[in-house]
C-alpha cells in the first residue's frame, strides 16, 4: 500500500484514508495475515478498503444521494443497487467476477459524487471497467491510473475534471473505450497515447484541449473519434488520419483546424465504414475536392462555418450514394448552385446557406429531391418567385428561404407541405395575401414573415400550433399582418430585426439525431429522435 497511500494520509484525522481504515478495522471482514497479500481473501480485503476510501473521497463528508450500499456490512460484491434516473432504471455500483474480485465500477447520472478520484482506486488490479459519469468529480486524472493495466473501458464523462491527460494513460494498453467528454480538461494529447492501439472509441469532446493530432496516428482500431468543442489546431490534409481506416464517426467540429479539406477521407476504399464527418466551426480553406470516386459509406457531412471557397459545380455530388445530411453553409462558395446535388438520391438535410452564389432563381431541380426533410437556402442570392413545384416536397418539416430577393406571392401549392414545422420567409420582397391552402399547416411551430410586403397572413393562423411567430406590424395603427404571431417587427426597427435573424445552425447529439433548433435568441427545443 505504501506505493499508493502516504502514511501521513493514514494518520491525518478525517482524511478518506484514515476514515476508511478505522471503518474496516471494525468491519467483520477478516484482516489478512502478514505476508498473505497475494491470496484472493487478501486482495478482496484491500479492494474493500480502497472502495471505502473512494466513497469517502467522493462524498464530500455528506455521503452520496444514493450510497449504493457502499461501506455497509454487505459483501463488497453487493455494493450496488437499482436506481431511477432520467434515462430510466439502471443498476449502479460495484460488480465482481467469479473470484469475487471487483472488475467493474459503474456509477452514472448524478448519484451525487463530489470530490476527487483517490489513488487507491489503482489497487483494484482486476478492474476492466471504470465508468463514473454525470457527477461532480473534480481535480485531475490521477497518474496512478497506470496501475489499472487490465482496464478496457474508462469513462469519466460529464464531471468537472481539470488538468491534462496524464502520460501514464499510455500504460493502459488494453483500453478499448476512453471517454472524458464534457469536463474541463486542458493541454494536448500526451505522446504515450499512441500506445493505445486497441482503442476503438476516443471521446474528449467539450473540453479545452489544445495541440494537434499527431499522437493519434497509430490508433488504427478507432471507430469513433469525438474531438469537438475544444481548441485543437493543426491540419488534417497532411494525412494524420490516413491510417485510421476503421473510422465510422469523426467529429472534429468547433476547433481551430486549418488547411484544405482532407480529401482522402472521401475515399470509401480506404474508409469503407466512415459514415459521419463533422468539421463545422473550423478554419478550413481552399476549394472543395473534386477528385471524389464513388462513395458508398459517407451519410453525414457537415462543414458549416469555415472558409472554403471556389465553385461547387465540378464536384461529383452523385458519387455520394448514401448521403442523407449535407451542410455547406457559411463558407465562401461562388458560382451556381449545381444541379448535380439532385443525384444524391437519399438526401434529407440540405443546407447551403450564407454563401455568395451567383444570383438566380430557386433551382428547378430542388422539387425533384422528394426525400428532403430540411431545406435551407438562406442568404444565397435567390431571386424571382417561389416555385409552385416546391409543394412536391411533402416530407419537408423545415423550409428556410430567409434573406433573399424573392418576389410576388406565395404559391398555393405550398399548402401541400402539411408536415412543415418551421417556415422562414422573412427578409424577402414577397407580397399579397397568404393563400387559403396554408391553413393546412397544423404542425407549424415557428413562422417568420417579417420584412416583406404581405397584406394579410390570417389564413396561416387557423390551425397552426405556433410557439413563435414574427411578422410586420404598423406602428401607428398597431395592426398586425399575422394575428397569431407573438412578435412584431416594425419597418424602422433594425435592432429588433437583427434579434430575429434565423439561425440555421443545428445542434446534433445522441447518435446524431437532432434535439434542438435555434432561431436567433429564440430556442425551440424538441425531441426529434424519431427522425
Amino acid at each position: 500500500l505504501r506505493s499508493i497511500t502516504d502514511v501521513s494520509e493514514l494518520e491525518e484525522k478525517g482524511s478518506p484514508q484514515s476514515v476508511a481504515t478505522r471503518w474496516i478495522a471494525e468491519d467483520k471482514m477478516a484482516i489478512p495475515k502478514q505476508n498473505d497479500y497475494e491470496s484472493i481473501l487478501a486482495r478482496r480485503f484491500i479492494e474493500r478498503w480502497a472502495l471505502a476510501v473512494f466513497y469517502r473521497a467522493t462524498s464530500d463528508g455528506l455521503g452520496w444521494k444514493s450510497n449504493l450500499n457502499f461501506m455497509s456490512s454487505a459483501d463488497t460484491c453487493f455494493w450496488n443497487s437499482v436506481h431511477v434516473t432520467s434515462q430510466g432504471i439502471t443498476e449502479a455500483g460495484v460488480f465482481c467476477d467469479e473470484n469475487e474480485l471487483v472488475y467493474n465500477i459503474f456509477i452514472d447520472h448524478n448519484i451525487g459524487l463530489h470530490g476527487t478520484l483517490p489513488d487507491e482506486l489503482s489497487l483494484l488490479h482486476n478492474l476492466i471497467g471504470l465508468i463514473i459519469e454525470h457527477n461532480f468529480i473534480v481535480g485531475s486524472i490521477p497518474s496512478s491510473v497506470r496501475e489499472l493495466t487490465q482496464l478496457e473501458h474508462l469513462s469519466l464523462d460529464y464531471n468537472q475534471i481539470n488538468g491534462s491527460v496524464p502520460p501514464s494513460i499510455g500504460s493502459l494498453t488494453n483500453l478499448r473505450v476512453l471517454s472524458f467528454s464534457n469536463n474541463d480538461i486542458t493541454g494536448s494529447f500526451p505522446k504515450s497515447i499512441n500506445m493505445l492501439t486497441a482503442l476503438e472509441i476516443l471521446a474528449v469532446d467539450d473540453n479545452s484541449m489544445t495541440g494537434d493530432f499527431e499522437n493519434l496516428k497509430t490508433l488504427t482500431s478507432l471507430s469513433d473519434l469525438y474531438l469537438e468543442d475544444n481548441d485543437f489546431t493543426g491540419r488534417l490534409d497532411n494525412g494524420v488520419f490516413e491510417d485510421l481506416s476503421d473510422l465510422i464517426f469523426l467529429d472534429a467540429s468547433d476547433n481551430k483546424l486549418h488547411g484544405n479539406l482532407p480529401s482522402y477521407l472521401f475515399d470509401s476504399t480506404k474508409f469503407p465504414g466512415l459514415e459521419l464527418i463533422d468539421f463545422n466551426g473550423n478554419h478550413f480553406g481552399g476549394e472543395f475536392p473534386t477528385d471524389i470516386a464513388e462513395n458508398n459509406a459517407l451519410a453525414k457531412f457537415f462543414v458549416h462555418d469555415n472558409h472554403i471557397n471556389g465553385s461547387l459545380e465540378d464536384v461529383p455530388w452523385g458519387n455520394f450514394k448514401e448521403m442523407t445530411h449535407l451542410d455547406l453553409s457559411s463558407n465562401n462558395f461562388v458560382g451556381g448552385v449545381p444541379s448535380t446535388f439532385q443525384n444524391m438520391g437519399k438526401l434529407k438535410y440540405f443546407y447551403v446557406a450564407n454563401n455568395t452564389f451567383t444570383p438566380g432563381q430557386i433551382p428547378e431541380f430542388l422539387p425533384l429531391m422528394t426525400t428532403l426533410e430540411e431545406l435551407c437556402l438562406r442568404n444565397t442570392s435567390r431571386t424571382g418567385t417561389i416555385p409552385a413545384k416546391l409543394g412536391s416536397l411533402t416530407n419537408l418539416y423545415m423550409l428556410d428561404l430567409d434573406d433573399n430577393a424573392l418576389t410576388n406571392t406565395v404559391p398555393k401549392e405550398l399548402g401541400q407541405l402539411t408536415n412543415l414545422m418551421f417556415l422562414l420567409l422573412n427578409r424577402n420582397q414577397l407580397t399579397g395575401t397568404l393563400p387559403d391552402e396554408l391553413e393546412n399547416f397544423s404542425k407549424l411551430q415557428v413562422l417568420m414573415l417579417q420584412k416583406n410586403n404581405f397584406t394579410n397572413a390570417t389564413t396561416i393562423c387557423k390551425n397552426s400550433q405556433l410557439i413563435f411567430g414574427s411578422g410586420d406590424c404598423e406602428r401607428s395603427t398597431r395592426s398586425k399582418v399575422c394575428p397569431c404571431c407573438n412578435r412584431c417587427v416594425y419597418a424602422d426597427d433594425e435592432e429588433q430585426d437583427a434579434f430575429l435573424l434565423a439561425n440555421y445552425n443545428p445542434i446534433w447529439e445522441y447518435s446524431y439525431q437532432r434535439v434542438k433548433f435555434e432561431f436567433g435568441n429564440q430556442d425551440i427545443v424538441k425531441d426529434y429522435s424519431h427522425l
